[in-house]
Formats: structure tokens, C-alpha cells, sequence
């Protein structure tokens, strides 16, 4: 745990380390404005929750006040002695802040290791699926029927037939009768016989000694003879004398 705290510091020194220079054509009073503003940036990420940033910009402020700013040729001038007075004591303040947030960063690089070996631990206790409950779940994926679930296995139908009091019946299909030819029309010639066998009394439409009706022409239409209402008689034989 000790190595990890140790790297998480290192590599927030190192990004802290940039290389910086300083130009003696730039006024020394621009420096310490830029170290106010660097100042202010660190204070501004602290107070947003980002101590891991708060903590780079303390020690690039350090860093510069401390190593950079004593080579400019303005820096032992009389005139800015109060200036720079007062950038010593902005730079105690920085050193201080930077020691408190170290101490609050190995803190929580700590518990970040403790929580992170805790949550391995947890994986490794997780027992990996078995081969044939892999094959189970990769039969239902694999399955074209959408929206059922993994089939249920027999005890667990028999259980739900035992409780709903349904039990299963064997499904039976009923083949549907055939459709039968549509009849034919009947002519003419049987439409009238069948009136004529109504007008006789007798029930079937074949009548021996009836024919058919006949026709009357005359000019270029032809009317059928209609036949009497009274029903038909078959003249009697007489006896000889």
C-alpha cells in the first residue's frame, strides 16, 4: 500500500516539475502577477474538490517563487523589495497548504487501495458459472422464439398443474369436413316440371304423362302456355259394352 500512496505523489510532483524558464526581457512585476493568479487557481480547486489539482499548482508555485524567480536581473532591486516581501510570505502560505493536502492525499490514496483490493477480493470469491449452465443460457439466447423465457423443466410444470388444478390434456385437432360442390341451376324445362309435379299432388318433380309445356309463336316473341290451376286428371278407360 506504502509503494502505491508513493506513486500517486510522484506522479503528481512530476507533472508539477515542468520545465519553466525565465526571460530577462519580461518584467519581474508580470512574474509575480502570474504567481498571484497560479495562487489563486490552486485555492479555486481546492475549494471545487479536486485536491489531487490544488496540490500541482501549490508546488508549481513553490517551485517557481523559490527556483525561478531569484535568477531574474530585477529580482535585488530596491523597488520591488515590498513586492517580493509579500510574495515570501504568499509562498509560507503555499508551503503550508501543500503539506496539509499531502497528508489529506496519502489519506485517500490509502482507503482508494484498501477499497480496490477489497472489491478484488469480492471477484475472486464469485464462483464462475458452470459449463452446462453456460450452455443453458446460450440455448435460450440462441432461441428464434422472442419474447418466452428458458423452458421450465418438468417438476416445475407439474407443480404449476398440481396448484392451478389443470391438469394437462392431450391437445386433439379436429379436421374440418370437406365443402361440398355447389349444386347446379336448374333449366327451364325442369323449372316447370317441378311446378307442374306441385300442381299434380305429387311430390316428385318426374311426371310420365306430363309434357312440356308449349310455346306459341307469334311475330318475333314466344310466349309459353301456362298451365291450368286446376290440377290434372288422367281420363279413366271405359268399359265395353
Amino acid at each position: 500500500m506504502e509503494q502505491y500512496v508513493q506513486n500517486q505523489l510522484q506522479a503528481i510532483d512530476e507533472k508539477a516539475k515542468e520545465p519553466l524558464s525565465i526571460k530577462p526581457e519580461v518584467r519581474l512585476n508580470s512574474y509575480i502577477r502570474s504567481l498571484d493568479a497560479m495562487q489563486k487557481q490552486a485555492k479555486a480547486q481546492l475549494n471545487n474538490g479536486n485536491p489531487n489539482m490544488s496540490y500541482m499548482y501549490f508546488l508549481r508555485f513553490i517551485q517557481f517563487a523559490v527556483d525561478y524567480l531569484p535568477k531574474h536581473p530585477e529580482y535585488k532591486l530596491p523597488r520591488h523589495k515590498q513586492s517580493l516581501s509579500e510574495l515570501k510570505e504568499k509562498t509560507l502560505k503555499a508551503l503550508n497548504e501543500a503539506e496539509s493536502l499531502k497528508s489529506t492525499l496519502t489519506i485517500k490514496f490509502q482507503m482508494d487501495y484498501e477499497e480496490a483490493q477489497k472489491r478484488k477480493q469480492e471477484e475472486e470469491a464469485i464462483e464462475p458459472p458452470s459449463f452446462q449452465e453456460l450452455e443453458e443460457r446460450l440455448a435460450y439466447l440462441c432461441s428464434p422464439i422472442i419474447g418466452r423465457g428458458p423452458p421450465a423443466s418438468t417438476s416445475q410444470v407439474q407443480q404449476y398443474e398440481t396448484d392451478s388444478g389443470n391438469p394437462s390434456q392431450p391437445i386433439t385437432t379436429q379436421t374440418p369436413a370437406p365443402k361440398q360442390p355447389p349444386k347446379p341451376e336448374m333449366t327451364e324445362e325442369e323449372r316447370e316440371l317441378a311446378e307442374l309435379a306441385l300442381w299434380s299432388g305429387s311430390g316428385s318433380p318426374a311426371v310420365s304423362n306430363v309434357a312440356p309445356a308449349p310455346t306459341i309463336s307469334g311475330g318475333n316473341k314466344s310466349e309459353a302456355v301456362q298451365p291450368s290451376s286446376q290440377s290434372y286428371t288422367q281420363p279413366q278407360p271405359q268399359p265395353q259394352p
